[in-house]
């Protein structure tokens, strides 16, 4: 059994891309965790021109699939997930010339933590 797990995952999608993402954990205590807030220079941005998306896990409930679609200029333009009792999410867009991914979790893993890192586009 692993000590903590995904409990949620808050997204931030503009019209073209994901420009931000925040993963909350959950220890087996039920303490949580606050990650950060990894996003691009929302200051810069008007408010309708982004979404905010919320996947949020129940007890003994994990990530079970990740996976979405990634631009010609190589950022995120959609994501997807899926837990293990059936739970969904789609956020963002994927468009035309978009290319799909899904990260290979096997029948016996779960996802326990997301870490990468956050590009700097036009100066944000």
């Amino acid at each position: 059994l692993y000590s903590v797990k995904i409990n949620a995952i808050k997204l931030w999608f503009s019209k073209e891309m994901l420009i931000g993402i925040q993963v909350f954990y959950q220890q087996n205590d039920g303490k949580i965790i606050i990650g950060k807030e990894n996003i691009l220079n929302l200051e810069s941005l008007e408010e309708d021109s982004y979404t905010i998306s919320n996947f949020q896990l129940e007890d003994f409930d994990y990530v079970k699939t990740i996976g979405g679609s990634i631009n010609e200029k190589g950022c995120i333009d959609s994501l997807n997930f899926s837990s293990c009792k059936g739970k969904k999410m789609e956020c963002g867009e994927k468009k035309e010339k978009s290319k799909a991914f899904a990260l290979n979790i096997s029948h016996y893993e779960v996802p326990i933590c997301l870490y990468g890192y956050l590009a700097t586009l036009n100066g944000n």
